[in-house]
């Protein structure tokens, strides 16, 4: 298995605690997004990390993206008394549609080594 393949897998893999910790069914480009900032050993975790993008500030950078689509469409989540997502049992086993698409658009840039 290749360093990519290897870092690919733990990306993948943390993605799915996230998904989970999130009470997703499935695991999305967020919760990938999530799990680079985690990765320490990764060359973008120190990227972000540098920009002050550690896993807090994205998870906070994202409840507030979210917070403000919901406001976009004439919800507002102050009006409600909304519990946080519960964990999930189990692990999320599949990809979902914006974390496909982002893993296919990550590999379409890649050079081949052909």
């Amino acid at each position: 298995m290749t360093a990519i393949d290897e870092y690919i897998n733990t990306i993948i893999e943390q993605g799915r605690h996230d998904a989970q910790h999130d009470g997703s069914a499935t695991i999305e480009a967020h919760h990938l997004l999530l799990a680079i900032a985690t990765e320490e050993e990764s060359t973008t975790h120190q990227v972000l990390t540098t920009a002050g993008l550690d896993h807090s500030a994205l998870r906070d950078a994202l409840d507030r993206e979210y917070e403000h689509s919901l406001s976009a469409a004439g919800v507002s989540l102050a009006t409600f008394d909304l519990p946080r997502p519960s964990s999930t049992g189990n692990l999320p086993t599949q990809m979902g549609a914006s974390a496909e698409l982002a893993l296919e658009r990550g590999f379409a840039t890649t050079p081949s080594s052909e």
